[in-house]
């Protein structure tokens, strides 16, 4: 298994899995919970989990490869926590920690949406990872 991973790895980032440079890790994710808009109100639901996908670091910016959100325009590195928090221009945002190897998203654009009748849902969904 850790071979196969390792060629992913070098096919989708071009770099050795076991680069120390590389800071790639292959994510799942464990939980997804949100609100769907229908008849005029919000309500709660639990989602599907969406299929794992892997992430990459590379100094404060994070890429992926899967079913995360966009590539993310703005990333810091929390001087506290030392996670890695993104946001994008609609109101997508991810944390990780590379130290526990845990992380979340949050898509909250449907919240603003001018329409009466259709909201995109806005849901959280939290991950782990294992680093390659």
């Amino acid at each position: 298994m850790k071979k196969l991973l390792s060629a992913i790895s070098l096919i989708l980032f071009g770099i050795p899995a076991n680069a120390e440079l590389a800071s790639v890790y292959a994510c799942q994710y464990t939980r997804s919970s949100g609100f769907y808009f229908e008849e005029g109100q919000w309500n709660s639901v639990s989602f599907v989990v969406r299929e794992p996908f892997f992430l990459k670091t590379d100094g404060e910016k994070i890429t992926s490869v899967g079913d995360l959100a966009p590539e993310f325009m703005s990333c810091t590195i929390s001087n506290i926590y030392r996670y890695h928090q993104c946001g994008d221009q609609f109101g997508n945002t991810v944390f990780f920690n590379p130290g526990n190897l845990r992380g979340g998203a949050s898509y909250l654009n449907g919240a603003t949406s001018d329409s009466e009748d259709h909201r995109d849902d806005v849901f959280v969904e939290m991950f782990i990872c294992e680093a390659m």
